[in-house]
C-alpha cells in the first residue's frame, strides 16, 4: 500500500480499482488525494478483509457494476500485473 500511495498518479487500472473499491466503502470521491487518504487510514486492510458485502446498496451496486462494464479492462488479472 505504501508503494501505491508514494505515486504521484497511479496508472489507470489501480485508479480505477481503488475507486471501486471505495465506493463500495462509502466513499464517492474518486481524487487521488482521498484514495491515498483511505489507503493510508489506520486499519485499512482489516477494513478491507472484514467488509460486509450484505451491507452494499442496490444503488452502490448498479454504480459499481456500471464501473465494471465501462473499465472491464483495468479489473483484468494481465492488466494489473
Amino acid at each position: 500500500l505504501n508503494e501505491i500511495r508514494s505515486l504521484k498518479m497511479p496508472p489507470e487500472p489501480i485508479h480505477d480499482v481503488l475507486s471501486g473499491v471505495l465506493r463500495l466503502m462509502g466513499n464517492y470521491d474518486a481524487s487521488w488525494a482521498s484514495m491515498k487518504k483511505f489507503l493510508g487510514g489506520s486499519g485499512v486492510i482489516t477494513k478491507i478483509l472484514n467488509f460486509e458485502a450484505r451491507q452494499i446498496s442496490d444503488e452502490v451496486r448498479r454504480d459499481v457494476e456500471k464501473l465494471l462494464k465501462e473499465k472491464s479492462n483495468s479489473f483484468d488479472h494481465q492488466v494489473i500485473y
